[in-house]
């Protein structure tokens, strides 16, 4: 994974600097004991270290349409999305509590590890008006190792 992120840093640095300056210094452990301890999950190691990397950025896509969002923008979103299981979310396929977001669309919708699950670590991506939820990686270094490969072609795609 760190070497992932590795390569993932200096790529932006050389080909997007500007989106590269909006990243966030990366989060402490305090802000990551915070998050389990209010959502009741456990964060993978990756997503711990992807984040202790960089705390996201809200004001450019890093890949299509979805931003790289922070620890707080994750923690607020899935308590939203969690508070709604029951009421606003009546199909308990609509949102997992055990799903932590970590990229936002420009349109509402996120992509999620999955931390509890048959295959634990599966990357779902959630649309917030659609109900399919498809797995898009098995992992998240999966899905990273599929991000870098496709920044270090030449075939990134911003929305």
């Amino acid at each position: 994974m760190q070497d992932l992120i590795t390569r993932m840093d200096s790529w932006l640095q050389q080909h997007r600097p500007a989106y590269y300056a909006t990243l966030a210094t990366g989060v402490s452990v305090a802000a990551f004991d915070d998050y389990e301890r209010r959502t009741g999950v456990t964060l993978p190691a990756d997503l711990r270290a992807l984040w202790s990397w960089k705390d996201g950025s809200t004001e450019e896509a890093l890949f299509t349409n979805h931003m790289f969002i922070s620890v707080e923008d994750s923690l607020s979103s899935k308590l939203e999305l969690d508070g709604m299981i029951g009421s606003d979310f009546e199909d308990p396929e609509w949102w997992k509590q055990q799903w932590v977001p970590f990229t936002q669309s420009f349109g509402g919708d996120h992509l999620c590890i999955n931390i509890v699950s048959e295959k634990p670590g599966e990357i779902i991506d959630f649309w917030h008006d659609e109900p399919l939820r498809e797995v898009v990686a098995p992992t998240l270094e999966d899905w990273l190792h599929s991000l870098v490969e496709t920044m270090e072609s030449g075939r990134l795609e911003l929305a």
